[in-house]
């Protein structure tokens, strides 16, 4: 059973800066919504995706993160986590992302 969980967004034009709620559970299967809305905002603007709901994570979510980072870099822009909960920290860890992908505040 799929779980449906919309992606709230606060757009900041001034800063060209989107914040983005991250699913709960970014895992196989599940990270299409992600991209569907990401990857629209991240050619124009900064992202911020808030980690703290974040129940599960596998090793496709992190490859999503991945690529998210690599398209926000090719555009120009950025994208950084906030509040990863201590389990999403420890995952992004082990794949050695923690220090690229957290923000400085979080990590």
């Amino acid at each position: 059973m799929a779980i449906q969980c919309p992606i709230s967004s606060l757009r900041t034009p001034r800063a060209r800066a989107s914040i983005l709620t991250c699913p709960p559970r970014l895992i196989r299967g599940n990270e299409t919504e992600l991209l569907e809305m990401v990857l629209p905002l991240i050619q124009t603007s900064c992202i911020l995706l808030d980690m703290s709901g974040v129940q599960a994570i596998d090793a496709a979510g992190v490859g999503t993160l991945a690529v998210l980072r690599r398209t926000a870099k090719e555009a120009g822009t950025t994208l950084s986590l906030i509040n990863p909960t201590r389990r999403t920290r420890e995952i992004l860890q082990l794949f050695g992302l923690d220090s690229i992908l957290l923000c400085n505040a979080a990590a």
